[in-house]
């Protein structure tokens, strides 16, 4: 079979082409995937410490492009069974995801704002009106 020139480049033009769309879209793919699978792990380790503790933390779940993931939340450290309870229940969780003993995992912790526990103010008074609409003073 002879192929005149033009027609061999312009099919390995276009062969190139879908090649390079085709490799972008399985990268989307898997980073998307990736994304997906720490947000699911997260949403489920919030859950295990909400049911286990209450609302003490909110950890972030992201993975590490190799393979390992990173759980980052602020804890009060003050509380040392609190945060004993968390590292445990984070443990627990990603060896049962991950169907190991010791699951490639990364805790990091850092000090809980104290300045979010203070008490709400309460609400300006409003001013009284007439029944005109008039403010009164």
């Amino acid at each position: 079979m002879n192929l005149q020139p033009e027609t061999a480049i312009a099919i390995v033009a276009v062969t190139v082409v879908l090649l390079a769309v085709g490799s972008l879209l399985w990268l989307e793919r898997r980073v998307e995937q990736r994304r997906s699978a720490g947000i699911a792990r997260q949403i489920a380790l919030t859950d295990a410490i909400h049911f286990e503790l209450g609302a003490v933390a909110a950890p972030e779940v992201r993975k590490a492009w190799l393979g390992a993931w990173t759980v980052s939340m602020a804890v009060p450290l003050e509380r040392e069974g609190t945060v004993g309870a968390i590292v445990r229940i984070a443990h627990d969780l990603f060896s049962t995801l991950d169907r190991v003993d010791a699951p490639r995992i990364r805790i990091v912790l850092a000090p809980q704002d104290q300045r979010l526990a203070r008490p709400a103010a309460p609400a300006p008074a409003r001013p009284k009106l007439t029944r005109a609409g008039a403010q009164l003073s």
